[in-house]
């Protein structure tokens, strides 16, 4: 999979990482839809890191497809506000 990642220079690249691993509280989201905003760039620059336990990738809002769960769900879209990493192809959220 492929999602928004910074180098040591601080560069953005389109670079391929591993899958997300969905916790048992979690959903798998296809995402269709995502943005870099100010937190983004904050992270970016070293002054907004993620929480501990979250991947260090950007991302904060998403839309998209729910394509995995362990819980049966009403929905098959939703929007994710503060799933880190959403910046990819699929996110946990």
């Amino acid at each position: 999979m492929y999602a928004i990642t910074v180098d040591k220079d601080k560069h953005l690249h389109w670079s391929q990482v591993e899958d997300p691993v969905v916790k048992d509280d979690e959903v798998l989201l296809k995402v269709h839809a995502a943005a870099l905003n100010r937190a983004d760039l904050l992270q970016k620059a070293g002054q907004y890191p993620p929480p501990p336990g979250w991947p260090d990738r950007f991302g904060l809002e998403a839309a998209g497809e729910i394509v995995a769960s362990d819980r049966f769900l009403q929905v098959s879209f939703m929007h994710s506000l503060y799933a880190f990493g959403v910046q990819l192809a699929h996110c946990a959220a």
